[in-house]
C-alpha cells in the first residue's frame, strides 16, 4: 500500500505507465453464506448507531427475492443529485449540488449543509458526519458534514467518485479520470491522510460498494462495462489481486451497491438503467428509465426513519435532483437481521 504523499508524487508518472491490460474473464464461483443475528444488542459500523432488540431479529429468504422492481414512487420534499444516504436518525440526505437537504418524510425537509458544491457518492461515519466525494470544479477532496452543518474538506486536491465507508471507520475513494491516476484510497477521517490500497489502472474504477461483511470490496468501471471484486483481510487490506465478476451490457458504471443477499447492482449511464448481477452471475435489467430520468445513485430505505427497508430510493439529477423510491423486495447489504440463503460474489 502507499501513502498519499507520495500518490501525488507518482500521479503524473502512473498516468503514463498504468498498464492497460484488462484482467482475465474468470468469473468466481459464488460463496453461500448465511447470517444469523440474536443477540440483544446490534451495532452497525457505518453509521455508529446501536439498537437493543430483546428478542430474535427478523429473517429474509433470499428464494424470495423478486426479479422486477415496483413503479416508482416520487417523493415530493426529498433532494438527490448523484447520492442519498440515511443518517443514525433514518434522516434522508441529499443534494441539490449545492445544498445539502435533510428529509424526514416524503413532504418534509431542512437545509443541512448550505454551500457545499456539487458531489458525488456519499456515506455515513460512525459518529453520524456525512462524507461525500467532491467534484473537482468545486475544489475536489471529501468533505466532512457534522449535523450542525459545520465542513471540512479530508485529502484536498484528490479527486474522487466512488465513495464507501468501512467496517472500520475510515473512508474508501475510488479516484477518477480527473486524478491522472486510477485508486482506491483509504482515507482516516480525522486527519485526512490516506493511502492506496488498490492500483485501479488496468481497470479504472469509479463506483464501490463492500459486501455484508466487509471481507470482498467491489467496483465499477469506466470503460467495457466490467465489474470486479477483491478480496479483504479483517483490516480490510485486499487480499491478491482484482477479479472480474460479470460485465454488464453498457459500461461507465455511475452506481454499484449490494443487498443482503449479496447480488450487486450496477447502474449504466449508457443504458441509462441499474442491472443487476444474481446470485448465479446471470444480469438482469432491475431499473429503466431515459436519459433525461437517469436513476444516478440508490440507497435502501432506513427504518429507523420510517423509509421502507426493502424500497431503494433513487436520485434522478437531471430533472431538479429529484428522489424516487422503488420496491426491489429485500433489503440492503448491512440490513440488521437473519439472512437465508445468501451469498459472496
Amino acid at each position: 500500500m502507499t501513502k498519499l504523499a507520495p500518490l501525488f508524487a507518482l500521479i503524473g508518472l502512473w498516468a503514463c505507465t498504468a498498464d492497460s491490460t484488462e484482467m482475465p474473464p474468470t468469473k468466481p464461483e459464488p460463496t453461500s453464506t448465511s447470517s444469523t443475528t440474536t443477540g440483544t444488542t446490534t451495532t452497525t459500523a457505518t453509521t455508529g448507531t446501536t439498537s437493543t432488540d430483546t428478542g430474535p431479529l427478523p429473517q429474509f429468504d433470499c428464494a424470495t427475492v423478486p426479479d422486477t422492481a415496483g413503479p416508482a414512487v416520487p417523493l415530493d420534499a426529498p433532494r438527490g443529485y448523484n447520492d442519498i444516504v440515511f443518517d443514525s436518525a433514518g434522516t434522508l440526505i441529499g443534494s441539490d449540488e449545492n445544498v445539502f437537504w435533510a428529509a424526514t418524510a416524503p413532504d418534509t425537509a431542512t437545509i443541512y449543509a448550505a454551500g457545499i458544491g456539487q458531489v458525488y457518492k456519499m456515506g455515513v461515519l460512525p459518529g453520524g458526519d456525512i462524507v461525500a466525494a467532491r467534484s473537482a470544479g468545486d475544489g475536489g477532496g471529501v468533505i466532512r458534514v457534522d449535523s450542525s452543518g459545520g465542513t471540512i474538506v479530508l485529502a484536498p486536491g484528490l479527486n474522487g467518485y466512488g465513495l464507501a465507508v468501512g467496517s472500520d471507520g475510515n473512508i474508501y475513494l475510488a479516484t477518477n479520470y480527473t486524478s491522472g491516476a486510477e485508486a482506491i484510497i483509504r482515507i482516516d477521517p480525522a486527519t485526512g491522510d490516506g493511502e492506496m490500497i488498490v492500483d485501479t489502472g488496468p481497470y479504472p474504477a469509479r463506483a464501490i460498494a463492500f459486501n455484508r461483511d466487509f471481507s470482498r470490496l467491489y467496483f465499477g468501471t469506466m470503460n467495457g462495462g466490467r465489474v470486479y471484486g477483491v478480496d479483504l483481510d479483517v483490516n480490510l487490506d485486499p487480499v491478491g489481486d482484482p477479479g472480474l465478476i460479470a460485465t454488464v451490457p453498457d459500461g461507465w458504471h455511475d452506481t454499484v451497491e449490494v443487498d443482503a443477499c449479496g447480488q450487486i447492482y450496477v447502474g449504466s449511464v449508457f443504458s441509462s438503467s441499474i442491472f443487476r448481477i444474481n446470485q448465479d452471475l446471470s444480469i438482469i435489467e432491475i431499473l429503466d428509465w431515459t436519459f433525461n430520468t437517469y436513476g444516478h445513485g440508490l440507497e435502501w430505505g432506513s427504518a429507523a426513519g420510517g423509509w421502507d427497508e426493502f424500497s431503494v430510493y433513487v436520485t434522478h439529477p437531471y430533472v431538479g435532483s429529484r428522489v424516487d423510491a422503488y420496491e426491489l423486495g429485500v433489503p440492503g447489504a448491512h440490513w440488521v437481521g437473519d439472512v437465508i440463503g445468501g451469498v459472496t460474489l
